[in-house]
């Protein structure tokens, strides 16, 4: 039955999934580059301040704490993202029954960025605590994934994507707690 344009395939079984992505791969990679974005401009804004066209005398400081929001931000967008992902895997659960423990596991994450997104929001320059229970949910759903019947270069790449999520928001905790 077609719902419309690409939605009218059946998605393979795990077993007939590709032994590796390129498209997967570079997409996730490339999803890592607004974590370290944000970090750096956090962790470094006089260097911004200095090559961008910012001429306010408290630049870095904005800077800073734009790097800090934009971290926060794009976090949380990202944990709720995959935890719809999960949500969507489940869905498309081939026995026909629906695990309300996966259900109730999936929709957690995003459940935890939200009011971490609000801290960050209200307050990023005590967004610290924030940003470690991000880095602390990130890691949660990496053990989570790896506990699955993914491919394990799919595995590999999570374990790499997420490393690189967590030391950015550890590395802006820690910017957070010295400002």
């Amino acid at each position: 039955m077609a719902i419309g344009p690409g939605f009218d395939h059946q998605p393979e079984p795990l077993s007939m999934k590709p032994s590796f992505s390129f498209t997967a791969t570079l997409l996730t990679l490339s999803g890592v580059l607004p974590f370290i974005l944000s970090v750096l401009i956090a962790v470094f804004p006089e260097f911004w301040s200095e090559h961008l066209p910012i001429h306010t005398l408290d630049a870095s400081e904005r800077l800073q704490t734009l790097g800090l929001i934009s971290l926060g931000m794009y976090g949380a967008i990202i944990l709720s993202f995959m935890a719809g992902a999960r949500w969507g895997g489940e869905i498309q659960n081939t026995e026909g029954k629906l695990h309300k423990a996966v259900m109730l596991e999936a929709v957690l994450p995003a459940i935890a960025a939200w009011p971490c997104a609000i801290w960050i929001a209200a307050s990023p320059d005590g967004s610290a605590g924030a940003l470690a229970i991000l880095a602390i949910v990130f890691v949660m759903l990496l053990l989570w994934d790896l506990r699955t019947g993914y491919p394990r270069w799919y595995k590999a790449l999570r374990v790499l994507a997420t490393s690189g999520a967590v030391i950015c928001l550890s590395v802006g905790a820690i910017t957070a707690l010295l400002i």
